[in-house]
Parts: structure tokens; sequence; C-alpha cells
């Protein structure tokens, strides 16, 4: 007759874009070489039922309203290199997003949307971008080797 026995446990694979759940964390700002900086916490949600892997880390783009002195996006990428990062069912990964702080400056843009894409999805995650936290585009460098408007490698959520 019927068998009682358990269901294997779902096989390990990548991580997938439906498979994660995104969530920004509270906005911190600070001075680096004289220029203002936000930094943001990405913290990424494994919601199915098994191990996922994302290799690589993540990038993103920011969009928003096109102005006269910004474009309508402002591509994130990756800061240096990242290796493979495990997410348990269940559990979460987080990144640092750090861009130029442009709360305070005479023509600040204003996104709407942030995109997180995961390595060999093409579908991104979106997220509300939090409103009143305005960015300045462009990627200069700072304080030696720090680079704004990326993304810190992924690394395992502190539970």
């Amino acid at each position: 007759m019927g068998s009682s026995a358990a269901s294997p446990p779902a096989a390990e694979s990548d991580c997938r874009s439906s498979d994660l759940s995104a969530a920004l964390g509270t906005p911190e700002t600070g001075q680096l070489s004289d220029v203002a900086v936000g930094s943001m916490r990405v913290v990424l949600t494994n919601r199915s039922a098994a191990t996922c892997f994302v290799a690589g880390g993540i990038s993103g783009r920011l969009e928003g309203p096109a102005t006269r002195r910004w474009a309508a996006s402002l591509d994130l990428p990756l800061d240096g290199e990242a290796g493979e990062v495990r997410i348990p069912a269940g559990q979460a990964a987080e990144a640092v997003l750090v861009y130029l702080d442009g709360t305070d400056s005479e023509q600040p843009w204003d996104p709407a949307t942030l995109l997180i894409a995961v390595p060999g999805d093409p579908q991104p995650i979106s997220v509300p971008w939090p409103s009143g936290e305005s960015v300045l585009q462009g990627t200069a460098a700072v304080s030696g080797d720090m680079a704004v408007n990326r993304f810190q490698p992924l690394t395992v959520a502190a539970n």
C-alpha cells in the first residue's frame, strides 16, 4: 500500500530572484574625505525550502526620475570580488550599499526603486527606495580605495 517515508530534502542550487525577498536597513550618513556618503544594509532572505547559493555578489540599479542634471537610472556594481555565499532556507545574507548622499545638495536625485541583480538570474528583485533619501550620481572614489555608489560583498547575516 502507501508509504509514509519522508520526502527527500530539496537539492541545493543557485539562488534565484524568486527564492529571495529583499529589505533595506535604516540609512546611515557620514563623511569620507569631505564627501557626504550614505550607507544602507540590503538584506536578502531565502524564502525557498532549500539552501541556495549566491556566487559573485550582487549588483543593482537605482531608478527614478530623469532631471536636467541626472539620468533616470544609476548602475550600482559590486565593489571588488566576492565569493560564494550559502543562504540556508529561512536565513538571510546582507550586503552594504555605499552611495553619495545628496540630501544637502542643491541638485539631489530622489530614486524611487532599487533593483537588485542576483548572478545568473535576468529578473531583478525590486525594492522601494526610502522616501527622502537623496543620492548623487557618479562613482567618485573617496578616502583611498573606498568606492561609492557600489555594493560591498554579500555576507551571511547575523541572527
